[in-house]
């Protein structure tokens, strides 16, 4: 018995069960190899695998919108946890990792959201920096753990059972 599970697994060809993964289609590494030389397009390529400028754009404005509704809603917690649920949509919409763009999508809303809330405490007690600072940090904080969750989510309801 031992020899016919050997040989059947010896005469199994992948591209015709379809048992086969081909990595390629998923890869996006250039095909040519005048391609594989440009320093310039793999560079490009590395830093938009990490930071897409035009994605940015789109999640600095879904949170800012988003952190605006809630501090109207909801008094004190609301601009903050608008952060928050717009970074946790992304991490669930999107199906790549995204915690570069919303790390400072998340840095930026928070400290002008601080900066612009405080402007008058700001300025008159001299605390601008460290009010800027705090609301930067936070922001951070929530758009990071917002992607997180979402994309747990996002697994969790995509998986197999």
């Amino acid at each position: 018995m031992s020899e016919r599970t050997d040989q059947l697994s010896r005469s199994r060809d992948p591209e015709v069960d379809g048992g086969g993964f081909d990595e390629g289609i998923l890869d996006d590494s250039p095909e040519t190899p005048e391609a594989e030389h440009s320093t310039d397009s793999t560079a490009e390529s590395r830093l938009a695998e990490y930071f897409a400028p035009k994605l940015f754009l789109v999640v600095f404005a879904v949170l800012t919108v988003l952190g605006q509704l809630g501090s109207m809603f909801v008094p004190l917690v609301g601009g903050p946890l608008g952060v928050f649920v717009g970074a946790f949509t992304v991490g669930l919409v999107s199906g790549k990792r995204r915690y570069g763009e919303s790390a400072v999508a998340g840095g930026l809303v928070g400290a002008l959201g601080v900066l612009f809330g405080n402007l008058t405490l700001a300025t008159v007690t001299g605390s601008m920096l460290t009010l800027t600072g705090i609301g930067a940090a936070a922001g951070v904080l929530l758009a990071v753990l917002g992607v997180y969750f979402g994309r747990d989510l996002r697994v969790g309801l995509t998986q197999d059972l």
